[in-house]
């Protein structure tokens, strides 16, 4: 198992379009992931197992009004470990999942008193869009104490996510007609931490 942090590039070039033309600011596609995994090796060779990363990206605010675009995704996974050099392994890998994005857009600063929010419930609204998504990539991770026993790992993964399908925009489970395009497609890198036994 294992925890990890990095980065994700995300598709927004048509999300963004459609803030800039509503005077509204824009999001970044460079997302910050954090979660992490577990994988089983069968037969020393035969990597079996999945992962999930939560992805965020800073606030913006606009007119009274707070802007939060975040999302998420988790993956199966099947790779081959491949040792390098003792305590040194290399390993391809080739993941299938799904995925989403939520874009929040609610007021600005604290939501007020409970029974504020009772009076006026229709405050916030949360826009959600989901996805197919197929990695392709590689990692390297070290194993201290050099055995294939077990022990802590420290690592790191690269390569890419595509999103070759993905649903309209959602609004309390009502689909938003002429949404803008955006997925997680993208490049991904991170770090991870981890042990095994």
């Amino acid at each position: 198992g294992y925890f990890g942090v990095g980065l994700n590039d995300a598709d927004l070039g048509e999300l963004n379009e459609v803030l800039l033309q509503s005077g509204l600011p824009t999001f970044d596609g460079r997302m910050l992931a954090i979660g992490g995994g577990g994988f089983a090796v069968r037969g020393r060779t035969l990597m079996l197992g999945g992962e999930g990363y939560g992805l965020i990206t800073s606030d913006n605010v606009a007119g009274g009004r707070d802007y939060r675009l975040g999302g998420g995704y988790g993956l199966f996974q099947i790779g081959y470990l491949g040792e390098v050099t003792s305590g040194f392994d290399l390993f391809p890998l080739a993941g299938i999942g799904a995925g989403g994005m939520t874009l929040d857009v609610g007021p600005e600063g604290r939501p007020g008193e409970f029974d504020e929010v009772l009076a006026d419930p229709d405050r916030e609204s949360r826009l959600t869009r989901g996805g197919i998504l197929v990695s392709a990539g590689a990692g390297a991770r070290y194993r201290f104490g050099g055995t294939r026993s077990g022990g802590p790992t420290l690592g790191v993964r690269a390569g890419y996510l595509f999103q070759p399908w993905s649903t309209n925009w959602q609004l309390g489970g009502n689909t938003v007609a002429n949404g803008p395009d955006s997925s997680l497609e993208g490049f991904y890198l991170r770090v991870t931490i981890g042990g095994g036994r």
